[in-house]
């Protein structure tokens, strides 16, 4: 499938580019491309082998936050994997981060051991039945 164009902007991606399970052995490879790359913001995932450990996000440094998980005896990590969030807006690509993490956090059974604190989505409203008149959302019954 074909990417869409506007203005010279590739449209309806969010993720730029990423990169499943890298040994930590390698992290001095590959910290440098992913500082460079859509500023290095986004979300990331530590492994102990093969097994989901943390979830974490990073509208800084991925970089950063992975070297700090790194020198934390307590989360020892074999591999990790990063994915590159789109934005050219600061603020939109922060809440576009978290908004992800959350999806993640919400979806991922059973949550990741070092995944503690509880995760919201950027100013979405959770979905109540009394939302629901005679089978029909609001803006159905306003259009009938």
């Amino acid at each position: 499938m074909a990417n869409v164009v506007k203005n010279g902007k590739k449209l309806g991606r969010v993720i730029r580019r990423y990169r499943n399970a890298i040994p930590i052995e390698e992290f001095s490879k590959w910290e440098d491309l992913i500082r460079t790359k859509v500023r290095g913001c986004g979300l990331y995932a530590l492994y102990r082998d093969e097994y989901l450990m943390y979830v974490g996000l990073a509208t800084k440094s991925i970089r950063t936050r992975i070297r700090d998980h790194m020198g934390d005896p307590k989360k020892p990590f074999t591999h990790f994997s990063v994915f590159l969030v789109t934005g050219s807006k600061t603020a939109a690509r922060t809440r576009r981060i978290r908004d992800l993490e959350a999806l993640l956090l919400n979806v991922i059974k059973p949550r990741p051991d070092w995944n503690r604190s509880k995760t919201h989505f950027v100013a979405a409203k959770k979905l109540q039945i009394t939302e629901l008149t005679n089978g029909l959302a609001p803006d159905a019954v306003q259009a009938a």
